[in-house]
């Protein structure tokens, strides 16, 4: 079940190809979150990435994100502002094996 927050503003747009959403929150300081995809029932890439006005930084910036009917990959930099950015990379692959 989705979480709704009052204090934000979501606007969202999807086409038979392809989708975007940006969400801003309603404070003083909000963070800013832009997602899109595009691709078909084949293949589709997409990207994640949110950004703190008040500090300035972007706080997430999925980097990629692909997948068709054998692989899911996805690419994410977090960042946490004592250490830097975290790098993860993970990936389900489907192997189907008949006898």
């Amino acid at each position: 079940m989705p979480l709704y927050m009052l204090n934000q503003l979501e606007v969202q747009y999807l086409h038979d190809y392809a989708g975007i959403r940006t969400r801003i929150g309603l404070t003083a300081n909000p963070i800013v979150n832009f997602s899109g995809v595009l691709g078909s029932n084949v293949i589709a890439l997409g990207t994640d990435v949110s950004f703190d006005t008040k500090t300035g930084e972007f706080t997430k910036c999925n980097g990629l994100s692909f997948s068709n009917a054998d692989l899911i990959a996805s690419l994410t930099l977090v960042s946490d502002h004592k250490t830097g950015w975290d790098v993860s990379f993970s990936f389900l692959l489907l192997f189907l094996h008949s006898f």
